[in-house]
């Protein structure tokens, strides 16, 4: 009997630890986003430089914003319109600072011209730091476009939360070089 309770400690401590938040909203035109974040797990990763630097690699690269390991990331963006759901790429979103004292999902906005094309953009900080994101649905294909810890991005999407149009089309639908 004693050599099951180690096994059971260690399971209920690794539970105590990992934790996942789900926000959802709701943007004009029937649209609603789904963002599920939860604890950084580093055995799904590949981790490097932990030992030599204040930044970690986390997959080949610096996470953005965030020194050391990462505490939380994204694990998916869901958005629903129009019967459809899609699934907006997140790799490399940590720390998003999401919690409601900072807002939630409040810097999350965009639109959709119809149920196969939409533009979406965000803002994500905690403690000082920020980047932005910025996805596109085109014909049905999630992309994302922009992932960026700049300054000069950051002040952008916050002049101007909404992706742009072209012509009164959304952006997902103009033609791009």
């Amino acid at each position: 009997m004693r050599a099951m309770t180690v096994p059971v400690l260690v399971l209920s401590c690794l539970a105590l630890k990992a934790h996942a938040d789900t926000y959802q909203r709701s943007l004009s035109g029937g649209i609603f986003v789904t963002l599920v974040d939860g604890s950084f797990n580093a055995s799904e990763h590949h981790i490097q430089n932990c030992n030599q630097a204040d930044t970690c690699l986390v997959d080949h690269l610096p996470p953005l914003m965030t020194l050391g390991l990462p505490n939380t990331e994204v694990k998916s963006i869901k958005v629903s319109v129009g019967g459809l759901t899609y699934t907006l790429p997140s790799s490399r979103m940590f720390d998003p600072g999401l919690s409601w004292k900072f807002g939630g999902l409040e810097r999350f906005t965009g639109y959709c011209v119809n149920r196969f094309n939409c533009a979406f953009r965000a803002r994500f900080a905690e403690a000082g730091g920020a980047y932005s994101a910025e996805w596109i649905i085109k014909d049905g294909v999630a992309t994302r476009t922009v992932l960026s810890a700049s300054n000069d991005i950051s002040a952008l999407f916050s002049e101007n939360p909404i992706p742009p149009h072209e012509g009164g089309r959304a952006l997902a639908e103009s033609k791009l070089p």
